[in-house]
C-alpha cells in the first residue's frame, strides 16, 4: 500500500518537474500490484499462512502449499504452479 503510494507519488513529481523544465517525455505507465500485495500481506495471505505453518509444531512445506492453494485459489493474482 505505502509502495503503491510512493510510486504514484513519485512518477506524477518527476512527469510534472520534466513538464516544468520544457523536457517533452511520454506518460510512465505502472503495473499497479495491489492485488499481488494483498495475496501477500491479507489475513490468510502468503505471509500470514507462512508465519501459522511456521509456528505449528508439524507444520511442513507440504502442508504450507496445501493451504495457499485452498487458501487463495480463486485470487486472481494466483496461479497454482504447473509441476510435472
Amino acid at each position: 500500500k505505502l509502495h503503491q503510494q510512493f510510486l504514484g507519488y513519485y512518477f506524477k513529481l518527476e512527469m510534472q518537474q520534466y513538464a516544468d523544465e520544457g523536457v517533452s517525455t511520454e506518460k510512465i505507465k505502472f503495473q499497479d500490484n495491489a492485488k499481488v500485495l494483498s495475496c501477500l500481506e491479507k489475513r490468510g495471505g502468503v505471509f500470514s499462512l507462512l508465519e501459522d505453518e511456521c509456528n505449528f509444531p508439524k507444520g511442513s512445506d507440504k502442508s504450507y502449499v496445501y493451504k495457499m492453494h485452498n487458501a487463495l485459489g480463486s485470487e486472481p493474482a494466483y496461479k497454482k504452479p504447473k509441476l510435472a
